[in-house]
């Protein structure tokens, strides 16, 4: 429909309705032009359509058309159409020249003075030839050719694309001895974070490394008793084991020894959280000989007494923000939970019937070793525990906690092979289990300690295997 004029009160007819409405809408019957064209006032607020199999120009001129006022332009032929500056300006950021099904808006600004916004439609050549290819890009568009199979789509700066497609690694680690048979075994490793780790075992054995590659032997004040556990934490080092003894360090090299008052029981486990130590062992519940210790310092430790329903030996401890959880043998009860070390301890039973050797905090649950399978639980008083079907349990009481690791929201399990178990949208207990390493990979080391891997940790640097005969392996 043309621009017209309407005055007030005036009732305009269906047809002149359905004229503006398909104007509006961009619609309507448009104006057909055959050749060459130029506009005249009344094409204002019209479609012009241009229907040539040869090259046409629209022109626009001067004091035909208002500020506001807009024509569209179709080209549905072959010939170009061209839109032409006559006496008024045209200007655009795109294209004035018009191929068939291409077309745009003529907008005017003034009566001398006009902007054409164009709807080209670039034609796209794709260069995808096979069935498998990919889009890449260097200057252009280009093609990437699909792989050979079983090939991988790899980085590479200096492709012109910046990937190739090769042949897989075999996953498998390099592992590198970096301490070769001492005789001893090892129970424990652990890391301050910035410069130190500490590996300790049997008759007293303790190792320090800067890098976890040159390990110097140390004396560590346990004599022939065993170490089971070594911790850091609030810038000490703290070492527990046979005999209910305990040692400390400020640097790993000089060890003190600390009364632990817990007699002559082992003690297995030690962790610093929340400002406190706190160490586990033997002689809990009814026997009431040791159990659980705590210190503010790591110097002065006291002994808490309780004599609660559960088996007597407590192998793990781990504090989850609210309570301190122990888990021990089974007897009617496998754990016990506390707000702090000095208060009320209440006895809890996971639903198993048996016996706890590993609870690890992720910051959200814990995930139990039990003896019979491997659980976990959301409660901070831990609770009753859900199994993970898809994780083998690890016989062994105390050992148990030895074959787990807990880093960057993955749970590393390390024995004979070693798997990851990797927590899917995080919702529990549904996990996948993808094996990180081919069997072999860490069978190859395995077969080289004579009691198997023992302990393990795994860091940003990569994993520290130790074990039997008093080997050291690393990833990096």
């Amino acid at each position: 429909m043309a621009k017209q004029s309407f005055s007030v009160g005036q009732v305009l007819t269906a047809a002149q309705m359905q004229s503006l409405q398909s104007t509006a809408m961009g619609g309507g019957s448009p104006s057909v032009k055959t050749a060459s064209y130029v506009l005249v006032a009344a094409d204002a607020g019209t479609v012009i359509q241009v229907n040539s199999t040869s090259a046409t120009t629209i022109t626009v001129n001067t004091a035909l058309f208002a500020a506001g006022d807009s024509i569209q332009i179709q080209n549905i032929n072959t010939g170009v159409v061209t839109i032409t500056a006559g006496t008024a300006t045209v200007t655009t950021s795109g294209s004035l020249a018009l191929s068939q099904w291409e077309g745009g808006f003529l907008y005017f600004t003034s009566a001398s003075a006009s902007i054409f916004f164009d709807y080209t439609q670039t034609s796209t050549t794709l260069p995808l030839t096979t069935k498998g290819d990919l889009f890449g890009y260097d200057t252009a568009n280009a093609r990437i050719p699909v792989g050979a199979d079983a090939t991988v789509l790899t980085a590479d700066s200096t492709q012109s694309l910046g990937v190739k497609w090769a042949t897989p690694s075999s996953g498998a680690i390099t592992w590198t001895q970096r301490l070769a048979g001492t005789g001893s075994t090892f129970y424990s490793i652990a890391y301050n974070g910035t410069n130190l780790y500490v590996a300790a075992g049997s008759s007293g054995t303790l190792y320090t490394s800067p890098d976890g590659k040159t390990w110097t032997s140390r004396t560590s004040g346990f004599g022939a008793n065993g170490i089971f556990n070594v911790a850091f934490g609030n810038g000490l080092w703290v070492a527990v084991g046979a005999n209910g003894t305990i040692t400390t360090s400020s640097d790993g090299t000089t060890w003190t020894a600390r009364t632990a008052n817990m007699s002559t029981n082992n003690i297995y486990n030690v962790v610093y959280a929340n400002s406190l130590w706190v160490a586990v062992g033997d002689g809990g519940g009814t026997v009431n000989t040791g159990g659980i210790t705590y210190s503010s310092d790591g110097t002065t430790w006291t002994r808490k007494s309780q004599t609660l329903t559960i088996g007597q030996n407590y192998y793990t401890v781990v504090y989850n923000g609210t309570n301190w959880i122990v888990g021990g043998d089974n007897s009617t009860n496998n754990h016990l939970y506390a707000s702090a070390p000095s208060g009320t301890w209440t006895a809890g039973a996971t639903g198993s019937g048996s016996t706890i050797g590993l609870i690890l905090w992720d910051g959200t649950r814990h995930i139990v070793g039990e003896s019979t399978e491997v659980s976990f639980s959301t409660s901070n008083t831990l609770g009753t525990t859900t199994n993970y079907a898809n994780i083998a349990s690890i016989n062994g009481s105390d050992s148990t906690k030895r074959y787990f690791q807990l880093y960057s929201n993955l749970l590393y399990r390390f024995t004979a092979t070693m798997q990851t178990y990797v927590p899917v949208s995080n919702a529990y207990p549904s996990l996948s289990v993808p094996v990180l390493l081919p069997t072999t990979a860490i069978n190859s080391v395995g077969t080289t300690f004579t009691q198997g891997i023992q302990t393990s940790f795994v860091g940003a640097a990569g994993i520290i295997l130790a074990g039997g005969g008093g080997r050291i392996y690393t990833s990096f």
